[in-house]
């Protein structure tokens, strides 16, 4: 999704100069005024790394490959300053051995953030076979920070699990989600922190649900807030692509979810009633949901505060494979 206004600063949590992996960050400057940039990035092995003097004329943009700003294998987040107003976004292109040698190729693009958070919500998240689901947190700050984390299955697969994990100043902290809650789940995640920090979720996949054979990966940072009504604009389900909604209630009431598909071939679809139990995640396979052959959008309204993501995984058809997923936009 786009932004709605350029800033002077922009965070990313995720990163890797690893073998196999080509990050970027991709900066607009729509201003009349020539843009200096300051990378400060937040590494797990060597701390903070701070590269400066990097300029973007005005109205133009510039691609900056962090490969080349930094040393090789450094797991990294960034918080990027600029002179003036800009826009941010962080391309990586992998070719991922991952904890099972696997060989996944794909990509992910993320629009940074302009601001901080105490909390971050994840609807979706899997620790199925072919999945390995990972988070990254980022600390900018100048002291060590506390993030608590709430691990919420889909119905029958378990209770919550809790954990905690210390990220140190001017660091970055990974965790290997399957490594947490076990094999085989459906899992949301809730994180937070007296302190402001920076929540993504990176995943890498071989996706095998109804007869595909797709692999790839999609990353996101984290939704700031629940809430009662979300809207997704892209969706399809035609030959080739899989569409699904994760949805997930993190509060303790339950919530009675009504779901709207609007079409481009036959407007709106009549809409459907869910029932989402309190801290639980469920997914919804919008080619069945909703039916076969369809581009459309989707609003989702709840009773209660919940939090709503959109994976699609598609095989094109011409030899391109692969997944993205994005949060929703939220109405509070």
């Amino acid at each position: 999704m786009g932004t709605p206004s350029p800033s002077t600063m922009w965070y990313f949590a995720e990163g890797y100069t690893g073998a196999g992996f080509e990050q970027w960050i991709c900066v607009l400057n729509p201003g009349n005024v020539a843009a200096g940039l300051t990378f400060r990035f937040q590494t797990q092995e060597k701390g903070e790394q701070v590269k400066a003097g990097f300029t973007v004329p005005a109205r133009s943009r510039a691609s900056f490959k962090v490969n080349d700003l930094l040393d090789a294998d450094l797991q990294n987040s960034l918080a990027l300053e600029s002179s003036v107003p800009v826009v941010a976004e962080r391309p990586m292109y992998f070719d991922y051995r991952g904890t099972g040698g696997h060989g996944w190729q794909g990509g992910h693009c993320v629009m940074g953030t302009t601001a901080l958070a105490q909390v971050y919500y994840f609807a979706e998240g899997t620790t199925r076979e072919g999945f390995e689901e990972w988070l990254t947190l980022q600390n900018p700050n100048p002291r060590s920070i506390t993030v608590s984390a709430s691990y919420q299955m889909g119905p029958g697969q378990g209770d919550a699990v809790q954990r905690s994990y210390t990220v140190r100043p001017g660091e970055r902290y990974t965790v290997f989600v399957p490594g947490e809650v076990g094999e085989g789940k459906d899992v949301s995640a809730v994180l937070a922190s007296t302190a402001f920090f920076l929540a993504e979720r990176p995943m890498y996949f071989r996706y095998g649900g109804y007869g595909a054979d797709w692999s790839g990966g999609d990353c996101i940072i984290g939704a700031r807030h629940a809430a009662v009504e979300w809207f997704l604009a892209e969706g399809y389900t035609g030959e080739g692509y899989h569409t699904w909604l994760c949805m997930h209630n993190p509060g303790i009431e339950d919530a009675s979810v009504l779901l709207t598909y609007y079409t481009q071939e036959e407007g709106p679809l009549p809409a459907r009633l869910l029932e989402l139990p309190a801290g639980v995640r469920q997914t919804v396979y919008v080619n069945e949901h909703a039916g076969a052959g369809y581009q459309l959008s989707a609003r989702v309204i709840s009773s209660r505060p919940i939090v709503v993501e959109r994976p699609m995984y598609f095989d094109t058809g011409g030899g391109v494979q692969g997944g993205h997923d994005v949060v929703g936009r939220e109405v509070r």
